[in-house]
C-alpha cells in the first residue's frame, strides 16, 4: 500500500534524509501511486533540489518511472539538464536513466529506423554513464548486452562470437560485486537470449525481444549497486524482484497452452489461427526456466492480440481489450500471464455469430446467444454423489436459505456440508503436523548446545505444541512459558507439560499487551492470528518480535483463507503478515511460505514461516497505526473480491452443466437442480462454504473499522 500523502509531505521537508526517502519511494512506486500528476510534480521539484544526493535519486527515479510519467517531454529535459550537473554521480545517474528511457522509446517505435535510432541513442547514453562512473554502475552491466543486441540485430555478425564477447564483458563488470552469484545467473540467461536475437524477423519481433530484455537487464543490473546508501535493504528488495519462473507461473503457462489448444482445434478460422499461434508461444514459454525467454514469448502473444484487437468492430469491446493489453505490457511475467488468460476468454467469443465457445472438463460446447446448446463434446458422466433432489424439500422458500448464500449456493452447500467438515478436519490435522515439524526441527537444533532454551508459546491453548517434545532429547534444557487469553485451556496444557518432565510457567495474558524484551530463544504461534482481535494483531506481532533474543526466531502458522464457521474472526494471509512485519520492523527478516493442505489445497491451504529478530521501528509503526483503518479497508475489499470470484466459479460451472450461457438462480427447475446435484463436484461445495465464511469476515471487518474510527485502539 503506497502512502502518497506521506511521500508528498517528505518531499517538501527541509530534512535531507526525508527528501531522499521521498525520491526513492517515487522511484520504486511511481506506477502504483493513485495521483500521478501530483507525484510527477514532486519528482520534477526534486530534480532541482539543493542537495546533490537528492538530485541523483531524482535522476534514478526518472529512469525507473519514465514509462508512467505524465509529461515525458519535461522528464526528458530534466534528465538532460542533470547530465550537466556539477556532481559526477548525478551525471552518471542521469545518463543511465536517459539510456533506459531511450530503450523504452525503441520498444514503442513506429518504424525500424526510429527503432534503430533510439537504440543507438541508448548505447551513447549508457557509454557516457559507464565511462564517467567511478563505482559499480548498472550501465556497465547493461551496455555490453545492448551493444551485442544491436550488432546481432542490425549488423548480423556471427552470433556465437558476439555472445562470447558479451559474456566476457559482462562477467568483467560483475567482478567484485557482492551479488556475483546472482549476476552470473542473470548473465547466463541474457546470453542465451542473445542467441535468439538474430532470429527476429521484423520490427514487431525486435520490439518484443527488446522489451523482455530491457525489463530483465534493468533488474539484474541493479544488483551491481551493493551499497545501502539509497535505502536500507534495497539490494535484498532488488534480488526479490529478479524474475524467477515459479511453479505458479508454470501452471499459468500450461493453462494458457491448453486453452489456446482448445481454441486452435475448435474455433472458427480467424480465432483458431490466433489460438494456434498463442499455443506455439505458450508451449515455448512452458519449456524453459529462463525468465528472459518466457517474457519474450509472452510479448509475442500480446503482439498477436494487439493485431487482432484492431479488427474488433464493437468500440467498447475493442477499448477493453486494448486496455488489457496495455496493462499487461507494464506487468511482470506473472501479471502478463494472468492478463493473457483474460484475453483468451475474450477470444473465445465469436463476435460475428453471438456464440460462445466454452471449454472445460466436459469438453467443448458452442452456446447460442439464447442459451441453447448447439454442440457438446464428451459430456460429463454422472457421478455417484447423492442427488440434490433427495436433499431438498419439494419447494425451498427463499427465507429458508443459509444467510449470506443464494438459494443455489445453499443447495450446493447443504449437499456437501458433511464432506466439508471431513476435509476441514483433515486439513487442520495436516496444518498442525507440518507446522509442528518446523517447531520440532528448530527446538532440536537449539538443544544441540548445553545452554537453557527459553520458549514462549503464544496462544498455547491446551498445549498442543508440546507434542514436538516427543522428538527432542534434551528436554531438561527447555524453559517453557505458555500464555493464553482463556483460563479454560490452561488446565490441559499444564498436564501435558508435566507429562514431559517440564517445570512450566502458564499465564492468562493478552498477547497484544505482553511486554517481554529480548528474553526468548524461540516464540511460537500456531493457528492463533485468525482468533486475535484485528485491532490488536499488529501489537501481537510487534510484541513477539520484541520478545526475541538477538538470535531468536519466531515460528508461525495459520490458515491462508477462511476455514471454520467461527464468528468474529479474520483470517490473515501470508501477504498480510509480511506487510504488517514491514510496518513494524526497520528491516523485516521473515521467511513465510504457503503450504497445500488436504485434498483441495487451493481452497484449504495455510502458511507457515520463520521470523527473525529485527529492530522495531516505533515511529513508522505509530504512523501506520494512525491509519490502520486503511489496512482493514484493503483487507475487506480483498475479501469481497475473493468472495465474488468464488460466486463466479460456481455460476460458471452451473452454466456449463446446464449448457447455458447464463442462468437465473432463483428460477431453476427441479430438473435443473437434479442435474446440478448429479454433476457438480464436491469442490464447489467448499466454494459455497467459503462464500459464507468470507461474508462473515467482511461484516466483522466492517465492525472493526467502525470501532477504530470511533477511537478504539
Amino acid at each position: 500500500m503506497v502512502d502518497q500523502a506521506e511521500i508528498h509531505r517528505k518531499a517538501l521537508r527541509g530534512n535531507r534524509e526525508e527528501r531522499e526517502y521521498a525520491v526513492h519511494q517515487l522511484r520504486d512506486n511511481f506506477a502504483a501511486v493513485p495521483d500521478k500528476d501530483a507525484a510527477w510534480k514532486d519528482l520534477h521539484r526534486l530534480t532541482g533540489d539543493e542537495d546533490s544526493y537528492v538530485r541523483r535519486g531524482a535522476a534514478e527515479a526518472l529512469g525507473a518511472a519514465f514509462s508512467a510519467v505524465p509529461d515525458k517531454d519535461a522528464a526528458w529535459k530534466d534528465l538532460h539538464r542533470l547530465t550537466g550537473d556539477e556532481r559526477r554521480y548525478v551525471r552518471v545517474s542521469a545518463n543511465h536513466s536517459l539510456g533506459k528511457a531511450s530503450v523504452l522509446k525503441a520498444t514503442e517505435a513506429e518504424g525500424e529506423e526510429d527503432f534503430r535510432r533510439e537504440l543507438e541513442n541508448a548505447l551513447e547514453f549508457f557509454e557516457k554513464s559507464a565511462t564517467e562512473a567511478e563505482y559499480f554502475n548498472p550501465a556497465k552491466f547493461c551496455l555490453p548486452f545492448y551493444r551485442s543486441f544491436y550488432v546481432l540485430t542490425f549488423k548480423k555478425e556471427d552470433a556465437e562470437a558476439e555472445v562470447q564477447k558479451y559474456l566476457t564483458e559482462a562477467k568483467r563488470a560483475s567482478e567484485g560485486s557482492k551479488s556475483k552469484k546472482e549476476l552470473l545467473e542473470a548473465i547466463e540467461n541474457l546470453s542465451n537470449a542473445l542467441k535468439e536475437a538474430e532470429k527476429a524477423r521484423d520490427l514487431g519481433a525486435m520490439k518484443c525481444d527488446l522489451d523482455a530484455y530491457k525489463r530483465y537487464c534493468d533488474q539484474a543490473g541493479e544488483l551491481l549497486n551493493d551499497t545501502e546508501e539509497k535505502v536500507p535493504g534495497a539490494t535484498k528488495v532488488i534480488r526479490r524482484g529478479l524474475p524467477v519462473i515459479s511453479r505458479r507461473i508454470k501452471d499459468l503457462l500450461e493453462e494458457i497452452r491448453d486453452e489456446s489448444d482448445n481454441i486452435c482445434k475448435t474455433a472458427g478460422p480467424k480465432e483458431a489461427g490466433i489460438g494456434c499461434e498463442v499455443r506455439k508461444h505458450a508451449t515455448a514459454a512452458s519449456a524453459t526456466d529462463n525468465p528472459v525467454e518466457v517474457d519474450r514469448e509472452l510479448n509475442y502473444i500480446l503482439r498477436r492480440f494487439e493485431i487482432w484487437s484492431n479488427s474488433i468492430s464493437d468500440e467498447n469491446e475493442r477499448s477493453y481489450i486494448k486496455d488489457t493489453i496495455a496493462d499487461a505490457k507494464n506487468e511482470g511475467i506473472l501479471g502478463k500471464a494472468k492478463d493473457i488468460r483474460i484475453l483468451l476468454g475474450e477470444l473465445m467469443k465469436d463476435r460475428d455469430s453471438g456464440k460462445y465457445v466454452i471449454t472445460g472438463s466436459s469438453g467443448v460446447q458452442i452456446i447460442e446467444g439464447n442459451g441453447n446448446v448447439q454442440n457438446m463434446i464428451s459430456p460429463l458422466e454422472s457421478s455417484s454423489k447423492p442427488s440434490l433432489e433427495a436433499e431438498r424439500p419439494e419447494k425451498r422458500e427463499e427465507t429458508d436459505r443459509i444467510p449470506h448464500l443464494s438459494v443455489l449456493e445453499t443447495e450446493i452447500f447443504n449437499l456437501f456440508s458433511s464432506v466439508y467438515q471431513k476435509l476441514r478436519d483433515e486439513g487442520v490435522s495436516e496444518v498442525n503436523s507440518k507446522t509442528l515439524d518446523w517447531l520440532k526441527s528448530k527446538l532440536s537444533e537449539l538443544t544441540l548446545s548445553d545452554k537453557e532454551i527459553r520458549w514462549l508459546d503464544v496462544g498455547c491453548g491446551d498445549g498442543r505444541c508440546l507434542e514436538v517434545l516427543d522428538a527432542v532429547q534434551k528436554r531438561e534444557q527447555i524453559n517453557y512459558h505458555g500464555i493464553d487469553g482463556a483460563y479454560k485451556n490452561l488446565d490441559e496444557a499444564v498436564k501435558r507439560a508435566l507429562g514431559y518432565g517440564l517445570d512450566p510457567k502458564f499465564e492468562k495474558m493478552d498477547a497484544s499487551t505482553m511486554n517481554f524484551d529480548s528474553e526468548y530463544d524461540i516464540v511460537s504461534s500456531v493457528l492463533l492470528f485468525h482468533e486475535v482481535d484485528p485491532l490488536g494483531l499488529p501489537f501481537v506481532l510487534r510484541n513477539m518480535v520484541q520478545a526475541l533474543k538477538e538470535e531468536g526466531i519466531i515460528v508461525i502458522s495459520d490458515f491462508q483463507e477462511p476455514y471454520e464457521r467461527e464468528k468474529e474472526v479474520v483470517v490473515w494471509t501470508a501477504e498480510d503478515i509480511r506487510h504488517l512485519l514491514e510496518k513494524i520492523c526497520k528491516e523485516a527478516r521473515a521467511s513465510i511460505e504457503t503450504i497445500p493442505a488436504g485434498k483441495y489445497s487451493e481452497d484449504l491451504g495455510f502458511y507457515r514461516g520463520y521470523v527473525r529478530k529485527s529492530e522495531i521501528d516505533e515511529a513508522a509503526f505509530e504512523e501506520f497505526m494512525l491509519q490502520y483503518d486503511e489496512f482493514l479497508m484493503a483487507k475487506k475489499e480483498a475479501s469481497k473480491q475473493k468472495r465474488e470470484a468464488l460466486r463466479g466459479q460456481i455460476r460458471d460451472r452451473v452454466c456449463e452443466i446446464l449448457g447455458r450461457s447464463d442462468i437465473d438462480a432463483k428460477n431453476l427447475s427441479e430438473e435443473d437442480m437434479k442435474r446440478i446435484g448429479d454433476e457438480i463436484e464436491e469442490v464447489y461445495g467448499i466454494k459455497a462454504y467459503k462464500i459464507d465464511l468470507f461474508t462473515s469476515q467482511i461484516e466483522f471487518l466492517d465492525d472493526k473499522i467502525d470501532e477504530f474510527r470511533n477511537g478504539a485502539r
